[in-house]
């Protein structure tokens, strides 16, 4: 009897620490499910924001392009051939929507960082369709890429453009004025350094610096339909702004003729200095000279 009495209540110890350890656990699931159930309504809002900033994003540009439906595309067409005044004639063609014969069309443009633009009234060619022409200074010059080899320091500085001062970039938006409201058009950026480039081609150039001499080679061809050919390049060694030495660069011998569309010059080696600085001179076929300093 008293065996079965201890064995009576160690059961019920037993079912005491069971109940409590299952109470126990069952606190701990319910935490667990309303963390979850935190974190779920968390992520709720989290989406919710995201959906209403996509709808906020959505609408804004809904309200340009409503904004922007009174107009359509400008077309522009620039003149590649350039006269001796370095101009090229640019013209730009659009449409509007529900013209209004009281309206006034005007295009406005202004050259790289001028934040000041200039507008000149456009010309109605066609029912709501305009157009202007104008004329248009560019900077025609080749492209240079530069490349640098240092046998010193086994550096190998990949090719970069030489870029010049003067800014390329071509800004234009048209304005529309009916009964003092102002629309205007968003602005437009074309660069137009790319007509240098078709009018005298891409120069590529390597400086090769050994332990005590150097060499450089240049390679020149089209990007489109050059009208000119290089007909003579010259590298000129500098030391303290003072030509030091002057070299003419033949062709290589693969060549077919002076003037290919892909040229290639080389240098013999010359003497090298800390000090210097070294500018390639080209010469094209119908007379027009270009200098880039290289190193």
């Amino acid at each position: 009897m008293k065996n079965v009495k201890i064995i009576s209540g160690i059961v019920v110890v037993l079912l005491v620490v069971s109940v409590i350890l299952n109470l126990s656990l069952l606190s701990k699931l319910k935490n667990v499910e309303y963390q979850l159930s935190d974190l779920e309504f968390s992520q709720q809002i989290n989406i919710n924001r995201v959906n209403d900033q996509i709808s906020y994003i959505q609408s804004a540009m809904d309200n340009i392009r409503q904004e922007n439906s009174w107009i359509s595309e400008i077309n522009v067409d620039f003149d590649t051939d350039i006269n001796e005044s370095k101009d090229t004639l640019a013209t730009f063609e659009w449409k509007i929507e529900e013209l209004r014969k009281e309206a006034e069309v005007n295009f406005n443009y202004a050259f790289g960082a001028n934040e000041e633009y200039a507008s000149i009234p456009a010309e109605q060619v066609n029912d709501g369709v305009f157009h202007v022409t104008i004329p248009i200074e560019v900077h025609v010059e080749p492209l240079w890429e530069v490349s640098i080899f240092d046998e010193r320091t086994n550096e190998f500085n990949q090719p970069k453009h030489k870029k010049d001062d003067y800014d390329q970039d071509f800004l234009y938006f048209v304005s529309m004025t009916n009964d003092d409201v102002v629309k205007s058009s968003e602005i437009h950026t074309d660069n137009l350094s790319y007509i240098g480039t078709s009018q005298y081609g891409v120069i590529e150039t390597q400086v090769n610096l050994f332990e005590e001499e150097f060499n450089v080679t240049i390679q020149s061809y089209d990007a489109g339909e050059s009208p000119f050919r290089i007909e003579e390049v010259y590298l000129l060694k500098y030391e303290d702004n003072s030509v030091v030495d002057e070299q003419k660069l033949d062709p290589e011998a693969d060549n077919h003729t002076v003037g290919h569309p892909y040229a290639f010059f080389n240098s013999t080696q010359i003497k090298r200095s800390e000090n210097m600085n070294l500018t390639i001179k080209v010469v094209y076929s119908n007379g027009d000279t270009f200098e880039e300093e290289v190193y």
